[in-house]
């Protein structure tokens, strides 16, 4: 009797818990360890209690209602049947959670009505973690002399041996009394571990660190630190002034007064970038241009030197240098280049208009605005670009000589005066408009009104330049600053087609000089030995 009512107690217990937990994709195996304790206690609930404990105090505090009908037996009978239950209950959630946090990913462990239960879950999936973390760093390989290894208590946890020293049994008297003793022993064992190999990992880095210093230090090779450029700031030709300093960095420090960080100091990339970035940035079309205005000078005065000197000769110093300074002289450069009404009339001298922007009247007015236009153009070379350069020149040249032509006051113009004049204006403008926080911008309108009072006392002594040149020259850099870049697309096109055809032409050349020495040269060759085994034939004869 009492081992069927044993059965459907346990029967009945099972069936509640099995409703009571999720359902799982994957079934939970249990151990057969587990199987044999269970056997166990039911055999030991369906014997009869042979040596009943007496506990008088707990009896005689428990009320008559909660008595069974049964006596003494049925209440030990119901003690055992809730210390079975209990410990099937137990082992089934933590065999289960032990499974699942061990071997499905993302599982998370079912909650219990019990709340030791609940705390021992809690406490197996937090060993669980620590064992899955562990296993990464080989716990199996950290064995300290005396304690068991980590692999064997999990296989003791996952055989059901922990229900009893979590119960407080323990089958030895050296291993913890209880689930959380050996819970925080595994922890501190695992965290000594790990540190041990962080340690391990930190050393092994120092020591690498100290051999790249020492492998630096035999090359010679230092580390390379932050590089400050202080960039110069150059004087403008007609005032001192300020030049912004992103500009000069962009265009390059002078070597002459920055001195420039060692190689040492910077990488081979850092070098080439600041290389390639320097030749993008040389103001080449600028000093070309100010190149061809002291060429052009050269060439009209130099057939003039005769004439000069017998004027010193013959007039004195005084006359021989204002000539020198101020006037320009009558040469075929000077036809050649200048604006002759004459010709215009008669429809032959229209590149005049254009040709005429480098000409100059005299040393004084040549110095000037040629050291004018190297200040300003490789500014709007190095914001423009150098085909924008030459289209804003080629518009003030124009400008000032229709200017010019409009004034009539004399049959020949110089216009290079009022060509450089308007360079300069496009320059102080585009500086207002988009550098004002960066350029001093009261000093270049400084600059600007002086060149323009010397360059209306120029006029004033020479009638070829003019007052209306100079203005039409501004108003030319005026125009530019909308007319220049739709022009600077023409002059690529209409400067790079002849020069690719010129290099085509100058490789052709070549390799038309290849293939006739390749053919005349054998012939040489074989018409000397023919001449050389002549020679030794007949002196043998």
């Amino acid at each position: 009797m009492h081992q069927k009512l044993c059965q459907h107690r346990l029967a009945r217990h099972s069936h509640a818990v099995q409703q009571q937990q999720p359902q799982q994709q994957h079934r939970v195996l249990l151990p057969s360890a587990t199987y044999k304790r269970r056997r166990e206690l039911v055999a030991r609930a369906s014997e009869p209690p042979q040596n009943p404990p007496t506990d008088s105090a707990n009896n005689s505090s428990k009320p008559a209602a909660d008595t069974p009908a049964g006596g003494p037996s049925s209440s030990r009978l119901q003690d055992i049947l809730n210390e079975a239950s209990q410990a099937l209950k137990s082992s089934l959630s933590l065999l289960k959670d032990a499974a699942g946090t061990a071997f499905l990913p993302g599982y998370r462990p079912s909650s219990s009505s019990s709340s030791s239960s609940n705390s021992k879950a809690r406490a197996f999936k937090s060993y669980s973690s620590l064992l899955n973390a562990s296993s990464r760093a080989q716990p199996q390989s950290f064995q300290p002399g005396g304690v068991e290894s980590v692999p064997a208590r999990l296989q003791r946890l996952l055989t059901g041996q922990f229900i009893k020293e979590a119960q407080g049994g323990s089958s030895s008297s050296s291993a913890p009394q209880t689930f959380d003793a050996r819970l925080a022993a595994i922890q501190f064992e695992l965290q000594a571990q790990l540190q041990a190999e962080e340690a391990a990992a930190q050393q092994q880095q120092q020591q690498q660190q100290q051999q790249q210093q020492q492998q630096q230090q035999q090359q010679g090779v230092q580390t390379p630190g932050p590089v400050i450029d202080v960039v110069p700031e150059p004087a403008t030709a007609a005032g001192d002034t300020a030049v912004p300093s992103y500009a000069a960095a962009a265009a390059g420090s002078n070597p002459a007064t920055s001195a420039p960080p060692s190689a040492a100091q910077e990488s081979p990339e850092q070098q080439q970038q600041q290389q390639q970035q320097q030749t993008e940035t040389y103001p080449a079309t600028t000093y070309m241009l100010v190149l061809v205005t002291w060429a052009v000078f050269l060439l009209q005065w130099w057939p003039a030197l005769p004439e000069l000197w017998r004027l010193l000769q013959q007039a004195g110093p005084v006359k021989a240098a204002t000539a020198l300074l101020f006037m320009y002289p009558d040469t075929a450069t000077t036809h050649a280049l200048c604006l002759d009404l004459a010709k215009v009339q008669a429809g032959t001298g229209l590149s005049g208009f254009f040709t005429s922007g480098l000409l100059h009247s005299g040393l004084a007015a040549t110095w000037l605005y040629s050291s004018t236009l190297a200040d300003a153009g490789r500014w709007l070379e190095i914001g423009w670009g150098p085909m924008e350069l030459l289209a804003t020149y080629v518009i003030t040249s124009f400008c000032a000589s229709l200017a010019h032509v409009a004034a009539g006051s004399t049959m020949v113009g110089v216009s290079g005066a009022g060509a450089v004049m308007g360079l300069y204006t496009t320059w102080v403008l585009l500086a207002v408009q988009h550098l004002s926080q960066d350029v001093p911008t009261a000093r270049l309108g400084i600059n600007i009104g002086v060149l323009l009072l010397l360059s209306l006392g120029l006029g004033l002594v020479q009638p070829a330049i003019g007052a209306a040149s100079v203005f039409g020259g501004m108003f030319g850099g005026v125009l530019a600053l909308k007319l220049a870049l739709p022009l600077a697309v023409g002059l690529r096109w209409s400067l790079s087609v002849p020069v690719l055809l010129l290099l085509f032409v100058v490789r052709m050349g070549i390799d038309a000089v290849k293939l006739s020495l390749l053919l005349v040269v054998p012939l040489l060759v074989a018409a000397v030995q023919g001449v050389l085994g002549v020679v030794q034939a007949v002196r043998k004869v």
